[in-house]
C-alpha cells in the first residue's frame, strides 16, 4: 500500500478553497505533555487558535486515504481530514503545541489501520527529543505515541504490508530509523548521512529508499541488511522523491534549480538530471509520476 498519492489539479483547488473559509469560532489547543522535560519548559496554559476551517500555514504533506478522503498536515500544528470532491473538512486534529515552531507537523503516512504524524513536537521543551503520534485511520482518534527520537522528523513511510515504519530525521548525522509496529526498539538505525533526510519511501517489493539534503540517495535491500548509496549532481539540494509506478526508478526534486533527477533502483544505479522548461520557476522541489509511468511532473 502506498503511503501517499498525488492529486489532480481540481483536487488541489478544492483543498485550497477550504483554506479561505472562515468560521466564527476560536478553539483552544489542548496540550498533551510528552516525555518528561523540565516541568517549566512545557507550556502550562491553553494556547488560543483561530479556527478558520483551513490551514493557516504551509501544507507540508498530503496523504490520500481513499478516493474520497485525504489528510493534510501543516506548520500550523494541525492535521486535517477532508472529504472529496467537495473539499469538506471532516476533522481537525490538534496535538502538543507551543510558541514558534513547536508542534509543527512536517510528516505523515498511513497504513490500513493507522495514520502516523510527526514533526517538531517536544523538541523545544528542553529534552531535545521528538515523537511520532498514531491516529486511528477511520476515526482520527489517538492510538499511541512513539517517543524518544533524536531530532525533528522530516518524513515518514509505512512498508507496503504496513508492519514497518521508516522515520527520516532532520540534521546531519541523524539519518533513518525503521521500527516494527508494536516493538519499542528500531530494526534499523542508519546515521551515516551527511545531511538530514528530506524524504523516504518503500517500494512495492519492500525496499526502502531515502534521500538526504546532502544529495545522497540510499536504497536498502528488502531485509534492510544491505544498502547502496548514490550521489546526485553537485548543488542539487534534493527535496521530495516520487516512486515510478513500476518501482524501478525514483524522481527527485531540487530546491536549488529547475531540475529533476531520475535515479534507477536497479543494479546500475544510473542518475539522469532532467531540465524541463522552467517558466518562472526557480526550482522544482515537488515531483510526481503519471499513472502510466511515462511522464514526470515537477512543480516549484
Amino acid at each position: 500500500m502506498s503511503t501517499s498519492s498525488h492529486l489532480t489539479g481540481a483536487d488541489h483547488r478544492t483543498v485550497a478553497s477550504c483554506r479561505v473559509r472562515f468560521a466564527l469560532s476560536v478553539a483552544c489547543c489542548l496540550l498533551a505533555v510528552g516525555p518528561a522535560a523540565a516541568a517549566d519548559d512545557v507550556p502550562d496554559r491553553p494556547i488560543l487558535r483561530i479556527e478558520t476551517g483551513g490551514h493557516l500555514a504551509s501544507i507540508n504533506r498530503i496523504v490520500a486515504l481513499s478516493r474520497t478522503r485525504i489528510l493534510t498536515v501543516s506548520d500550523d500544528q494541525t492535521a486535517r481530514l477532508w472529504r472529496l470532491p467537495a473539499g469538506t473538512l471532516e476533522k481537525t486534529v490538534r496535538g502538543p503545541a507551543g510558541p514558534r515552531d513547536e508542534g509543527a507537523i512536517y510528516a505523515a503516512a498511513a497504513n490500513r489501520r493507522y495514520i502516523a504524524l510527526a514533526g517538531r513536537t517536544g523538541w523545544d521543551w528542553g529534552n531535545h527529543t521528538t515523537s511520532v503520534r498514531f491516529l486511528d485511520r477511520a476515526s482520527g482518534l489517538p492510538k499511541g505515541v512513539l517517543r524518544g527520537l533524536s531530532a525533528p522528523i522530516s518524513s515518514l513511510a509505512f512498508s507496503t504490508d504496513g508492519r514497518l515504519l521508516a522515520i527520516g530525521l532532520m540534521g546531519p548525522g541523524t539519518g533513518v530509523r525503521v521500527f516494527r509496529l508494536g516493538k519499542g526498539k528500531p530494526v534499523l538505525v542508519d546515521k551515516g548521512f551527511s545531511g538530514g533526510i528530506s524524504d523516504l519511501a518503500f517500494t512495492g517489493t519492500g525496499r526502502l529508499v531515502a534521500v538526504s539534503e546532502a544529495n545522497e540517495v540510499r536504497f536498502y535491500t528488502a531485509d534492510l541488511s544491505g544498502r547502496t548509496t548514490l550521489s546526485l549532481p553537485d548543488g542539487f539540494r534534493a527535496w521530495r522523491l516520487a516512486l515510478a509506478p513500476d518501482g524501478s526508478r525514483i524522481a527527485v526534486g531540487s530546491r536549488s534549480r529547475p531540475a529533476v533527477a531520475l535515479v534507477s533502483l536497479s543494479g546500475d544505479g544510473a542518475v539522469i538530471e532532467l531540465h524541463p522548461p522552467a517558466g518562472r520557476a526557480r526550482s522544482f522541489p515537488l515531483v510526481a509520476w503519471s499513472a502510466d509511468g511515462r511522464s514526470v511532473i515537477a512543480a516549484g
